[in-house]
């Protein structure tokens, strides 16, 4: 196996703490349901991108756009395995980007309306951000960091 930088190393990590933070559990928290007491949700970036059914009621629209997430995951790992800093920190740099833009642009359930359903990743995701996020967040922000040679 050839040496590897330490910079190299902490990318690679970086790309694939990225990669599994998708199916880790993004978002969650526990609503009251009354008399019946309380119920907990979670989803993980997989469960946003595919949408949320339970005995045949939608409850979380597919987005196909968190699939972009995946392959950029997938792309910053590939692009530091091979060498190519330059695209991997394109990739890292890009899952940051993509996250602002949702979040900024993203409906907030209180907003929604029949023809702009409210989206997952939007401006109050922080208040029910679980472990997924935080280390796709941080692994992105330290992957563009150290993707340097």
């Amino acid at each position: 196996m050839e040496n590897l930088s330490m910079n190299k190393k902490i990318g690679l990590g970086a790309g694939l703490v990225m990669l599994i933070s998708c199916f880790l559990t993004f978002i969650g928290g526990t609503v009251d349901a009354g008399p019946f007491g309380s119920i907990d949700w979670s989803y993980t970036m997989w469960d946003i991108a595919n949408g949320v059914k339970e005995d045949g009621v939608e409850i979380l629209k597919g987005d196909a756009l968190s699939y972009l997430y995946l392959v950029l995951a997938a792309g910053a790992l590939f692009f530091t395995w091979t060498d190519n800093f330059k695209f991997a920190r394109i990739a890292f740099a890009a899952v940051l980007v993509l996250f602002l833009i949702q979040y900024f642009t993203g409906v907030n359930p209180e907003d929604a309306t029949k023809d702009n359903p409210s989206t997952a990743i939007n401006s109050e995701i922080f208040d029910h951000a679980k472990i997924g996020l935080w280390l796709l967040l941080g692994s992105a922000a330290a992957g563009g960091f150290f993707s340097k040679e």
